[in-house]
């Protein structure tokens, strides 16, 4: 790729972010790397920005089929609400008896954002 080439491409981003995708993979050398770093870090810290949502809001665990819907009440952590559903789904246990075939849902408590679904089994 032309320098003249790359500026093209360059001058066509609509953001850094896209600006630093494209000079990553170019090869540049040096600066390719300083991109590959920056790019890098940019993940990590939406990760641990993602993650500390993830820790600080409260999630429930609902139930859904074609004609009803119940939930357990929880103001639990993510983690815990994924480990209800994967130690219960497929027994008896609570709603998963009702609502075999039916859904299981994570839903944040703050903002009613459905965050996990899989069928009762």
């Amino acid at each position: 790729m032309t320098g003249t080439e790359l500026k093209a491409l360059l001058d066509k981003c609509n953001n850094g972010f896209e600006r630093l995708e494209i000079i990553a993979a170019a090869n540049l050398g040096e600066r390719s790397e300083a991109a590959k770093r920056a790019l890098a870090k940019r993940k990590e810290r939406i990760t641990n920005k993602n993650n500390k949502a993830m820790k600080t809001k409260t999630y429930n665990v609902v139930f859904n089929d074609e004609t009803s819907s119940n939930d357990k009440g929880f103001e639990m952590s993510y983690d815990y609400c994924l480990n209800y559903i994967r130690e219960n789904n497929g027994t008896n246990h609570s709603y998963f008896a009702d609502y075999k075939k039916g859904t299981v849902s994570i839903v944040c408590n703050e903002t009613g954002e459905t965050v996990f679904e899989t069928e009762v089994i």
